[in-house]
């Protein structure tokens, strides 16, 4: 009895505890967030009816798991709350018009117009039923049974789904179903589980029904939070995920605790307590026993568990639920595989605030479909995902008539792979090439449009058939052998083929054959590839024709020549025979061009290709290197009388007139002979030799032929000597300039002074121009000594203007070379302006060749020089071709008389009655005229007495260095 006694004692004391306030009580709870000045506080909003989760206790203050949990929120976070419990719906828009800030918790399928955060727990739903009942299982089960169930509760839409037998009767509260059911008026009725079981605590019936072993539903409670409150979502997420399992258990199971064991039940309960006491003693042993089988199987559980874990974390898969409205509930997904944005940006949104329009239709689509035929729909849909498309496979099912499930794989790479695959085969049938795909025995398996069309065999010809280039019977042996020796050493063979088209033609081709190995290393295919290269081949014939022959004759140009030679060089060497080369150049053909047009001069070339050829063997070569310049060899001959002989044959047939288009002409040509081996040992020097031989029968006239001599060559030697000298002159700035004075015939007073240009030589001393003048001319440089000496005389005028206060007129000669250059304009500007003389004191003297010449370029710069406002004048008027018009459309100021005219002027009428005109002429054309070469007293006075302007020559002063010069200025 004293055993019983303290059983029952214990067992008062322990529903003492379990039916104290929780956590310490309010006050305590309230103390704890002391002081609320310093801390911030935010409304939490949630049902006043839906007790133990949250309700209004007797003292009017909030009760409940929502609550409890809330508080250990605001432990976590030191935020205080001000926890409100109103109308349901009320709370639900106070949050959506932030008059408060959380639903303290709800269901996703309640909450439109919500984000949702992380749930803090879950909640079952069960159909109970009266102990009378058997047999019921699940809601398939309700058929002919009246259910209570609330009105617009999820659990009413669930039922009319998935029991349309059942008897639905509404109740406009949880309360109010339990009554009914106390009352009999229902025999089941569809409840939370911990709704239930508080209510049914409270209302002294819980041994009136039992409940169903598994839910009809779970679902998460989650905070919820104005749409577009981030800084909010975060704080409650943050806030719960500080809440451990630990304390999030204790809780639940506290008030799970106070549904039991709530109302006035204790002393019943103390006796239950005792019996069970006594019924532990009985069963201890088998409680053993059955410990060790439980353990057995709940091992065997989590063995099975771990391997359907494994299993699903190794699916590539992601799986969502979404409630009745389309919005995101749950999801889940393997190790490997995460959703493509954070769960907090999609849980609780519907589909279309996260996925692209058009995925987002296509995905309501599908579940649309999903519910109305009750079965599996797919469907695939893009994303972009950080600048990358992806590409997505879904598969809905419906799982009860509010709730959708969807299995997610991106495919990506699957479709990357397929239009891939897709591309290679439009590339395959699309290419130009051939291509030919055989097995591993060599049997063609495919070809394509380009092979068609190349060898004119179809697809039907072929397939089935062995390709030849993998026949040894189909080649030569050598290249059968080369080509397996490749595809067996390297897995790949490269070259020409010959091959046979469908209508017997042989044709070239490129081709390439590829080995094709899995990952063993097996041959699982042969690869070829090739295109028809006739074209090719008959283009690089062509170019290697034109390579080597001049376009224009047909003849072998300089490159093939050159070859010819050095083979029968080769040959006469060792024959101890002779050879000659003939260096032929068509005298005055330029003016044929210029005369009468380029299409007569290329007309007469191919004649005089022609007339060549036919002086000489068939053995011999006849070459075309320049415009009007042919090379010849002769082979075996019998020295310079043999070379002799066909070069008076070449200047025969030259003697014959020329006709195209009614024209009728004679050309002459200028021959050079070189015989090999007594003129050279080589084909440059040969060619070189006979090139000399050349510009001596010029020399001579024009139309002759010359033979080498080796005068010929110490005359060359001491040109590239005197060249060579010349650079280095350069170098060394040894270049200086003597002035002559221009004087004015009638006052004899110095006005001017030309600028001669002299080499200051250390080993030769004073060089005259006419020794280095033609050289430079030859060799180019005239254009950077021209440049050195007008700088140089440039700079000195500019001094004595300066010294004399006289505008004293410098003239410089300048070549014809010089004036072909582009930047000559600019450079005589720069050296002006370096210099400080005015352009207007600057006069340049070119001869009368260049003005006649009709050179565009030449005659353009003429022109800049006069816009620049320097003063030109003609050197050595009277000598050459002499042309009025030009005289009168140039920018010419000065005529200069050549010396040749003045030297005789007083004893040759000749050159009396020249002087005369050109100085009438000049006078009549507004020009001045200056006579060069005066060396008399005589001479000057019949200048004087003809009104020639300006004299100078020896009679004046001799070229003098620029300090023996300054004597003769008239200084102030």
């Amino acid at each position: 009895m004293k055993a019983l006694d303290r059983n029952l004692l214990l067992t008062v004391i322990l529903a003492a505890l379990l039916c104290a306030p929780p956590l310490g009580g309010d006050a305590a709870w309230a103390a704890r967030q002391a002081p609320a000045e310093e801390r911030r506080t935010i409304v939490v909003v949630g049902d006043k009816t839906y007790a133990p989760i949250e309700f209004l206790g007797p003292d009017g203050r909030p009760r409940g798991v929502a609550v409890d949990m809330w508080r250990l929120w605001s432990q976590k976070t030191g935020v205080a709350i001000d926890y409100r419990l109103v109308d349901w719906a009320q709370a639900i828009e106070m949050v959506r018009q932030r008059r408060a800030d959380v639903v303290s918790g709800l269901f996703p399928r309640e909450g439109a117009g919500l984000w949702f955060c992380r749930p803090f727990m879950k909640v079952d739903a069960h159909l109970f039923f009266s102990r009378k009942i058997k047999g019921l299982v699940d809601s398939r089960d309700l058929a002919g049974f009246r259910v209570g169930v609330v009105r617009g509760d999820y659990l009413e839409g669930l039922l009319r789904v998935e029991a349309p037998g059942a008897k639905l009767v509404l109740a406009e509260t949880f309360e109010d179903m339990i009554k009914m059911a106390i009352a009999g008026r229902v025999e089941v009725f569809a409840c939370d589980e911990m709704v239930a079981a508080f209510l049914l605590a409270k209302h002294d019936a819980e041994d009136m029904f039992r409940r169903t072993a598994k839910p009809v539903h779970t679902d998460d409670l989650r905070p919820g939070v104005a749409e577009g409150h981030d800084e909010m979502m975060r704080l409650v997420n943050a806030g719960f995920d500080a809440i451990d399992e630990a304390e999030r258990q204790a809780v639940l199971d506290r008030w799970a605790g106070r549904s039991l064991w709530g109302g006035g039940q204790w002393l019943w309960l103390c006796g239950a307590f005792s019996l069970a006491l006594l019924a532990a003693v009985v069963f201890l042993a088998w409680n053993r026993q059955l410990k060790i089988r439980v353990d057995k199987a709940t091992r065997q559980i989590m063995d099975k568990r771990q391997e359907l874990e494994a299993v699903f974390n190794a699916l590539p898969d992601l799986l969502f639920r979404f409630d009745a409205t389309g919005r995101y509930i749950d999801y889940q997904g393997g190790r490997e595989t995460r959703p493509f944005l954070p769960p907090e940006r999609f849980m609780g949104r519907a589909i279309a605030e996260v996925l692209p329009p058009e995925a987002a239709r296509a995905m309501t689509t599908a579940m649309q479909l999903a519910r109305e035929r009750r079965q599996v729909v797919g469907l695939e849909y893009e994303l972009t995902i950080d600048g990358e498309r992806r590409y997505y496979e879904a598969r809905l099912a419906p799982l009860s008539f509010d709730e959708i499930v969807c299995v997610v794989r991106d495919v990506s790479q699957r479709k990357l792979a397929e239009q891939e695959q897709k591309m290679a085969a439009t590339v395959f049938e699309n290419s130009i090439e051939g291509i030919v795909v055989a097995d591993a025995d060599g049997k063609v398996r495919l070809v394509n449009s380009a092979f068609t069309a190349i060898t004119g065999y179809g697809s039907d010809d072929v397939i089935g058939k062995e390709m030849d280039v993998l026949r040894a019977e189909a080649m030569d042996l050598a290249l059968y052998e080369e080509i397996w020796g490749q595809l067996a050493e390297h897995g790949q063979w490269s070259g020409e083929y010959w091959n046979r088209r469908k209508n017997g033609e042989a044709y070239p081709e490129w081709l390439t054959v590829t080995v094709i190995r899995d990952s063993h290393g097996r041959v699982i295919n042969y690869l070829a590839i090739f295109y028809d290269i006739t074209e090719i081949k008959r283009s690089q014939e062509q170019i290697r024709y034109q390579a080597y022959h001049d376009a224009l004759t047909g003849l072998p140009n300089r490159n093939l020549f050159k070859d010819r030679l050095g083979q029968a060089l080769h040959h006469a060497e060792r024959r101890g025979s002779k050879v000659a080369v003939l260096f032929v150049d068509l005298d005055n053909f330029k003016l044929i061009n210029d005369s009468l047009g380029h299409d007569v001069g290329d007309h007469v070339l191919r004649d005089i290709a022609g007339r060549l050829r036919r002086c000489v063997h068939d053995e011999d070569t006849v070459a075309r290197i320049g415009g009007d310049e042919f090379l010849m060899v002769l082979e075996e001959i019998d020295g310079e009388l043999g070379a002799d002989r066909v070069a008076r044959r070449v200047l025969d047939n030259f003697a014959r007139p020329f006709g195209v288009g009614g024209h009728e002409f004679h050309l002459g040509a200028s021959i050079g002979v070189t015989v090999f081996p007594d003129d050279g040992q080589d084909v440059e020097t040969l060619i070189k030799n006979a090139d000399m031989a050349m510009y001596r029968a010029k020399e001579r006239g024009k139309n002759n032929y010359q033979m080498f001599t080796p005068a010929m060559q110490a005359k060359t030697n001491l040109r590239m000597e005197m060249e060579r000298a010349l650079r280095q002159a350069l170098e060394r700035d040894e270049f200086v300039v003597h002035y002559q004075a221009k004087v004015e015939t009638v006052s004899g007073r110095v006005v001017g002074m030309e600028a001669l240009a002299r080499w200051q030589s250390p080993g030769k001393g004073l060089v005259m121009p006419g020794q280095f003048i033609p050289v430079a001319e030859e060799s180019g440089l005239i254009t950077a000594i021209g440049k050195v000496i007008l700088r140089q005389a440039c700079r000195q005028a500019s001094r004595w203007q300066t010294m004399t206060g006289r505008d004293l007129r410098l003239a410089v000669n300048v070549s014809a070379k010089q004036l072909y250059q582009p930047e000559f304009v600019e450079t005589v500007e720069t050296i002006l302006r370096e210099t400080g003389l005015a352009p207007g004191l600057l006069e340049l003297e070119v001869t009368e060749s260049v003005v006649m010449h009709q050179d565009t370029a030449a005659n353009r710069t003429l022109l800049e020089l006069a816009a620049l406002g320097v003063s030109l004048a003609i050197d050595d008027f009277g000598t050459g071709y002499s042309s009025l018009y030009y005289l009168k459309h140039f920018p010419i100021d000065t005529l200069k008389i050549d010396r040749g005219f003045v030297r005789d002027i007083g004893r040759d009428a000749n050159d009396a009655a020249i002087v005369g005109a050109i100085v009438s002429l000049g006078h009549s054309l507004g020009l001045s005229v200056v006579a060069e070469g005066v060396e008399t007293a005589e001479q000057l006075a019949y200048l004087r007495a003809l009104g020639c302007d300006l004299c100078q020559g020896y009679y004046f002063s001799e070229p003098a260095p620029a300090e023996q010069f300054a004597e003769l200025l008239p200084w102030p």
